[in-house]
């Protein structure tokens, strides 16, 4: 499994592989955070029995929200 984007990116500017770019670098946080809320997200399709039917099976987690990324070309 991976460490995220986050380590991702900061392996890449350590290499100099990448420059530092803030606007990047604000992406990047917000996609390690999605990448934390999908981690900690656990669907629970496939419950079945009574106490799911009533909904005693306990609360389902809300899916976590997703990202619009946008942009000029170029940006890397």
């Amino acid at each position: 499994m991976s460490e995220g984007p986050l380590k991702a990116y900061e392996a890449l500017l350590s290499r100099s592989a990448i420059t530092t770019d803030p606007i990047q670098a604000g992406v990047i946080s917000s996609l390690q955070g999605l990448d934390d809320a999908l981690s900690d997200y656990s669907e629970q399709i496939g419950k079945t029995g009574w106490l799911a039917r009533l909904k005693l099976a306990g609360r389902q987690m809300d899916p976590p929200r997703g990202i619009y990324i946008y942009g000029g070309v170029g940006r890397g």
